[in-house]
């Protein structure tokens, strides 16, 4: 009888155990572009498109980075992530060659307004990002919330690369760790979630990349995340306890072996 309880009871630890495994796509519910300005009043809010990467305007006008946050919510309470992927779609202009795109997690908030530009940027409205302020405030920059940093304020880690190619199409940010120690983490303190900023190659002229965001009129073209977690079955806890609660806990006998 002792053998088959525990037999019993190791299945039951077993189911308990045992995880339902889910995938979500989400497309992010802010993005924005910030345009390197010494005046700070440059942004594309509500453009179809954010860039990243170094254009051919003037020295000190010419770097862009483009800003991205993903709602969590969808995802329940304390699920674990075990892979994420974020697709991203360019357009074909430029042919400027293929340019690593790096990943790097925000580590302040910011906002996005009504402005919409091409890749030279149009003037900021309330609460757009831009490269001096986290929310502008048109009646009074000087009192915009600043970044840290200047043209955002970002963990110095990687936390993805991704290679955006020549002549434009998909290109996808696949699953590593620090990305998804990114997702871990805002999922467990939401408050802490500022998404991800975005640079490309800065170092040369000319190679900045436009990469379609969220308000492309087409959704295929919108930035998507897809993540996958797991969470505990709910039902091999209840058997656990069951288990636990109608029979006697006894250790099995052996039969005691003498040297």
């Amino acid at each position: 009888m002792g053998h088959r309880l525990w037999s019993f009871l190791i299945s039951t630890l077993a189911c308990a155990a045992a995880c339902r495994a889910d995938t979500v796509t989400l497309t992010p519910d802010r993005d924005n572009t910030l345009f390197q300005s010494s005046a700070g009043n440059l942004s594309d809010g509500a453009g179809i498109a954010f860039y990243a990467g170094r254009s051919n305007q003037a020295a000190g006008l010419e770097i862009r980075r483009g800003l991205m946050h993903f709602n969590l919510a969808s995802i329940p309470a304390g699920a674990t992530i075990t892979s994420a992927s974020l697709r991203l779609v360019s357009e074909n202009i430029g042919q400027n060659g293929n340019r690593t795109m790096i990943l790097h997690r925000t580590l302040q908030d910011w906002g996005q307004g009504t402005s919409n530009s091409s890749g030279s940027g149009a003037t900021a409205t309330t609460n757009d990002a831009t490269w001096l302020y986290r929310f502008f405030v048109p009646a009074n920059p000087t009192t915009s919330p600043a970044w840290t940093t200047l043209g955002g304020s970002f963990e110095k880690t990687d936390s993805a690369t991704a290679i955006c190619p020549n002549l434009g199409g998909a290109f996808t940010f696949n699953s590593s760790i620090t990305m998804i120690s990114d997702l871990q983490g805002w999922l467990a303190n939401p408050s802490t979630n500022f998404g991800w900023e975005i640079l490309g190659d800065e170092g040369t002229q000319g190679t900045a990349k436009k990469i379609y965001s969220r308000e492309n009129s087409l959704a295929s073209n919108r930035p998507a995340l897809t993540i996958t977690y797991v969470v505990p079955e709910p039902t091999g806890l209840l058997l656990l306890i069951l288990a636990i609660s109608i029979l006697p806990l006894r250790a099995p006998r052996h039969p005691l072996i003498c040297g």
